[in-house]
């Protein structure tokens, strides 16, 4: 998939055992749906689990033979509109439910989550 931003192929890398694609010249992240929502609970996926997502995912990349400019970089359906998700801008995909973060947005998004006992306690627990 490319970047929606600088149209460069996007890298698959793991953050907190959830398979991201990453772009390497402006930084900006595609989370897949419900991948957001993994993070935020840290109930990420085991090893195998990502490698086999990783080559499902690429071999569905190297498919496709054209990339659409102003589309969903995933689902290539629709547009991409701009939601405020934590008084952060983000594009997201109304048909396939992917994110589009800027560099550090996600981040940003991560911190501003409220505070539960159960997130407090991991936070302990990870050092």
């Amino acid at each position: 998939m490319n970047c929606i931003r600088c149209k460069v192929k996007m890298r698959k890398v793991e953050k907190d055992k959830v398979l991201i694609d990453r772009c390497p010249e402006c930084g900006g992240i595609w989370l897949d749906a419900g991948e957001l929502e993994m993070l935020e609970k840290g109930a990420g996926h085991d090893q195998t689990v990502i490698m086999q997502q990783a080559r499902k995912e690429l071999l569905h990349d190297a498919q496709r033979m054209v990339h659409l400019v102003g589309v969903c970089p995933k689902c290539e359906k629709t547009q991409l509109h701009q939601v405020k998700r934590r008084g952060v801008e983000l594009d997201v995909c109304n048909k396939c439910g992917g994110i589009f973060f800027d560099e550090s947005e996600l981040e940003q998004v991560l911190e501003g989550q409220e505070t539960t006992f159960f997130t407090s306690i991991l936070v302990l627990i990870r050092g």
